[in-house]
């Protein structure tokens, strides 16, 4: 092969791809801008966030915590292992950082087997979804690479490819548990739609079987993969939505905290609702394991575990572009589009103040 003929194959499959490379460059920058800011705070995420029950788990490799499976921090301790002269909470960060950059592309062809109109602007949406669509995927914990196998388990769905669906969704729950009500949903339509066979089922179960097996003969309890859920404290006494309502009541009696996470969180639960009774969903039943979960998980999270919901409502990016184009709303002129972005952006770097101030940094 010429020299010429190399140079033009390069060139053609830079242009098939130039989208994916421009999307991940404008992601990485904004996500760079955003860790200067925590770094330029001296924010020590080990100290002063829940990074250091990761990095905890991680040293001692843990292997039956109930609040956090074994997923992230074996990748962790084994990258720390491999490469000892880098600082460990880079390490974590670089984790993130791959991870979300390999979520671009999953969520750009997402976008286009969905059909939806301008794909890239609708990467971009869901990637800065506020507040936390880039400062999750900062902080060293396992919130990137859960997204990123969500995504992907999404895509493979999407396009009825059964192996790689059952392989990527096999990894879920030894990355976060809270992923269950979710998952199982998939799953349940999966099998209702006939996009997922009886002989999945093996595939995507064992390795949380097995983990949850070997936990048992280790001497933890039959419920110990979720047992944290039943052993927090409830704050109002409520059986069902006591995280919820239970952080809005510990906001009113004085927590600014708290008030502002349960307005944040109780805004996104009536969203969740709305978007469950309008019709988005029936012609794309999939979207109701991205909409029902936020309402599970707003019942059942005890408060000291319930912005894991959080966690789940940068999902609804989906269905709410879906609604829109049905609705002749997306994709907008470019001016608007540019507005919005700018918003998504500024709301990054609030949460980014948020969470400095929270953590006593600012």
């Amino acid at each position: 092969m010429t020299s010429e003929s190399l140079s033009q194959n390069f060139a053609s499959r830079f242009l098939r791809f130039r989208v994916e490379y421009i999307l991940m460059a404008l992601v990485l920058i904004i996500w760079l801008a955003v860790n200067l800011l925590f770094a330029l705070s001296k924010m020590d995420w080990i100290t002063n966030s829940d990074s250091g029950w990761y990095w905890r788990s991680a040293q001692s490799l843990t292997p039956f915590d109930s609040a956090i499976p074994i997923g992230y921090p074996l990748i962790w301790r084994t990258l720390v292992e491999l490469l000892p002269a880098i600082p460990f909470v880079f390490l974590g960060q670089a984790i993130n950082l791959l991870a979300m950059i390999m979520t671009v592309v999953v969520i750009y062809h997402l976008m286009i087997a969905l059909n939806i109109v301008n794909p890239a602007h609708a990467t971009l949406i869901i990637l800065l979804f506020p507040l936390v669509g880039i400062t999750n995927l900062i902080q060293p914990r396992s919130n990137a690479l859960l997204y990123l196998l969500i995504f992907s388990a999404l895509l493979t769905y999407v396009r009825s490819h059964r192996l790689g669906f059952a392989l990527t969704a096999s990894m879920i729950l030894l990355v976060h548990r809270s992923a269950l009500p979710s998952l199982g949903l998939l799953i349940v339509i999966g099998l209702w739609e006939r996009k997922i066979t009886l002989w999945m089922l093996p595939i995507i179960f064992a390795p949380v079987i097995i983990y949850w097996l070997t936990g048992i003969s280790q001497g933890q309890e039959l419920t110990w993969y979720l047992s944290g859920y039943a052993e927090n404290e409830k704050i109002i006494g409520l059986p069902l939505g006591d995280g919820l309502f239970g952080t809005l009541v510990s906001g009113l009696r004085g927590s600014v905290t708290d008030i502002i996470q349960a307005a944040i969180l109780i805004l996104y639960w009536i969203l969740a609702i709305i978007l469950l009774i309008s019709p988005v969903w029936r012609s794309n039943l999939f979207l109701l394991a991205l909409i029902v979960p936020v309402i599970i998980l707003g019942l059942i999270q005890p408060a000291a575990e319930i912005w894991a919901m959080y966690n789940y409502t940068q999902y609804f990016a989906i269905p709410v572009l879906v609604y829109a184009q049905q609705k002749g709303i997306w994709p907008v002129r470019r001016s608007i589009f540019m507005f919005i972005v700018a918003g998504l952006i500024l709301s990054q770097f609030m949460w980014a103040i948020y969470t400095l101030k929270f953590t006593t940094v600012l």
